[in-house]
């Protein structure tokens, strides 16, 4: 047997997912775009805060510098690569970390860490896309 289903009109929204929801929901509370300009993004990842590049805020910080300097890690780009550098860290914070978010019964846990690549292993913006 075939299953039909209606096609929805181009602006109506589709049902959402509960997994895609529990995943927002887990973005938006455990991730944290703190600030962004001058080309970069101060993020809170549970407990951990990362300055890391946004090619796209060309625009001044809302945040005092005081608070961008306080970050536990900063990416540093490879001179030679626009997408590839290091991670300075502060004395003490790992390069790999969970954190964790309570849906329901549910508990969702995602390990985290730095990349080469300067990505941190979750991207919220992607998650209300999911829903």
């Amino acid at each position: 047997a075939v299953t039909v289903r209606p096609v929805l009109p181009i602006n109506a929204a589709p049902e959402p997912r509960p997994l895609a929801q529990a995943l927002g929901a887990f973005a938006t509370s455990a991730v944290v775009r703190l600030d962004t300009g001058h080309f970069e993004k101060l993020e809170r990842f549970g407990l951990l805060v990362t300055r890391g590049p946004e090619p796209q805020a060309i625009w001044r910080p809302s945040l005092p510098s005081g608070e961008w300097e306080r970050a536990d890690a900063a990416f540093l780009r490879d001179a030679r690569s626009d997408e590839r550098g290091e991670w300075r860290l502060r004395s003490g914070v790992p390069d790999r970390w969970s954190v964790g978010y309570r849906l329901g019964g549910t508990e969702l846990r995602m390990r985290l860490g730095l990349t080469s690549f300067k990505h941190v292993g979750i991207f919220p913006d992607a998650a209300r896309d999911a829903a």
